[in-house]
């Protein structure tokens, strides 16, 4: 049986370094509950923080409702609706 071969980045062999890269400053960092927008790497990245003030990156796409997720209130368990 042939198999075929797939190229993705997923994949590649060996070992991937991990690059940070800017998104915003933390004197931009949303209030307690809420969330922003900001771009890395080309990406749009929902910043959000959580009531107890733990901040979360993600990207800032919700599907289900075609919106940013970063239009959402962060909930107390870090959900965003």
């Amino acid at each position: 049986s042939s198999q075929i071969k797939r190229s993705t980045a997923l994949n590649a062999v060996g070992k991937q370094k991990l690059q940070y890269v800017p998104c915003i400053s933390t004197d931009d960092l949303p209030a307690p509950g809420s969330a922003t927008s900001g771009v890395a790497g080309g990406l749009a990245i929902c910043i959000a923080v959580d009531p107890a003030g733990k901040v979360y990156a993600l990207g800032d796409k919700c599907p289900p409702v075609n919106q940013p997720l970063s239009f959402g209130k962060v909930n107390d368990d870090a959900t965003i609706q």
